[in-house]
């Protein structure tokens, strides 16, 4: 292997391998599968040099094999990642619909406050609650193994106090633990308080830009009308999530396989 493949090699296996062991909520079986492709990065720099003196033949054949699989990966994840932007940008948005925002966890330092993504999430609500002076939101999210209140109370919590809100215009959603049933849940309150009626099912839904693609698409499996509100994220998280989020198509969507 040549040195400049070697440090792109290990450039990219360390990225997924602490990418993977972050706590960013990926589930334990999208985590893993990074760190195992992180690894089998890493495995191929010392194997390259242990093998092309001893059997160049065998190194010949495994490069074209590595070859083709990463060229197959990169395949897919140009597919993945077409089907993410195609709902990454702002839809128009009906009036009577009802602002859904997605949860993105809290601080990792007090476990109580909105993390800077649910923040950017928030504040793209508060900004259409704004305009819209009768739109209801309901605000989604369970609690975490590491957090002290459920997603759902931190985030009204931020619209009332931070951003102005009135309180009565907010229903929280707090029992979810993945998108699938963030959505599920949140049609389920819609139902129960007569917004479905109102609304004929269409929301605002709010969350990363990366992230619509796939909440539309359980936004649809729940019987709602989505449409795309996307909040702004931070630029130097944005491969980090944008990788993170076309495997979980691949596993989620595609494959029916759920983290």
């Amino acid at each position: 292997m040549k040195p400049l493949f070697a440090i792109i090699f290990a450039v990219i296996g360390a990225y997924m391998i602490i990418f993977g062991l972050l706590p960013l909520r990926l589930g334990i079986s999208m985590g893993l599968i990074l760190v195992a492709i992180g690894a089998l990065f890493l495995l191929c720099i010392p194997a390259s040099y242990y093998i092309l003196p001893r059997a160049p033949q065998v190194y010949r054949v495994l490069r074209a094999v590595v070859g083709g699989v990463l060229a197959f990966g990169a395949i897919i994840a140009g597919i993945a990642i077409a089907q993410i932007y195609s709902r990454a940008n702002a839809e128009e948005l009906p009036e009577n619909s009802v602002v859904v925002v997605l949860g993105a966890g809290l601080s990792r330092i007090d476990h109580l406050t909105p993390s800077l993504t649910l923040e950017q999430r928030l504040d793209t609500a508060a900004a259409l609650l704004d305009e819209r002076e009768y739109a209801v939101c309901v605000v989604s999210g369970g609690q975490g193994s590491l957090e002290l209140v459920p997603e759902a109370h931190a985030m009204k919590k931020y619209l009332v106090e931070e951003k102005g809100v009135d309180p009565a215009r907010i229903i929280m959603e707090d029992q979810s633990r993945d998108t699938e049933t963030n959505l599920l849940y949140s049609a389920r309150l819609m139902r129960e308080n007569g917004l479905m009626e109102s609304s004929g099912g269409h929301i605002a839904l709010v969350t990363s830009d990366f992230h619509e693609y796939r909440a539309c698409h359980f936004a649809d499996k729940a019987r709602l009308v989505p449409h795309s509100l996307p909040a702004p994220v931070l630029w130097s998280l944005g491969p980090v999530y944008w990788l993170r989020e076309a495997l979980a198509v691949v596993l989620e969507i595609w494959l029916g396989i759920y983290s």
